[in-house]
Order: C-alpha cells, then structure tokens, then sequence
C-alpha cells in the first residue's frame, strides 16, 4: 500500500512540474521606437516599451513604458542559429505609414516577425 502511495505521489508531483513548464513566463525585453509606427491596424506611438515575448504562444506584448498603454499581436518567433549582438527594428514605409516587419532581440537568438 506504502509503495503504491509513493508513486502517485511522484506521478502527482512529476504533473505539476510539466504543467509549470509548459506555462512558462515571457521573456521581456526593453526597445525603443523612433517615429510613429504601426503594426496591423494598431499605431505605436515614438518612446520606450517593455516587448514580453510569448514564444510557445506566437504572441509579443507590447506595454509604452511611460503611459502604460498595451497592445498585444500575434506574431512568428524565430529562434536564429546566432546570438544577435544590437536590437534592430526592420520596417518599410508606404503611403506615409511606417510599418513594423520584424524585431531582431539583441542579447538574444530571438528573432520577431509580424506579418
């Protein structure tokens, strides 16, 4: 009976440590933005914001550090065979709009896509 307990106590245990593990927290990341720029439908205004990468959920978060405003998008996280060494925002403009195509995260493999 002893024995019995003991291993649906290790199962028990064994599940609550996957669980955790899947749920991980986001990794954040501090970049600035320079000029008005947008991302789907949303406009980012120029300043600091903390990017929390979702990477198991293909999500980024990004909250304006002075004004606390959040906007959530989903996104491709790309893992690069190299660390990148600075923070490179990649966008294009047309029509007057300057638009976000990709974060590279420096001190990080992570690489943003926006699609």
């Amino acid at each position: 009976m002893n024995i019995r307990m003991n291993c649906l106590a290790i199962v028990v245990a064994l599940g609550f440590l996957a669980g955790t593990a899947q749920g991980d927290n986001p990794k954040n990341y501090r970049i600035s933005i320079s000029q008005v720029s947008k991302i789907g439908a949303e406009e980012l205004q120029p300043g600091d914001y903390q990017l929390a990468v979702h990477s198991h959920d293909a999500k980024v978060r990004f909250t304006h550090v002075n004004s606390g405003d959040a906007f959530e998008f989903e996104a491709k996280i790309e893992i690069v065979g190299e660390k990148i060494d600075n923070t490179a925002i990649h966008s294009d403009t047309s029509s007057g709009v300057n638009r976000i195509r990709e974060i590279r995260l420096g001190g990080s493999k992570i690489r943003v896509i926006f699609e």
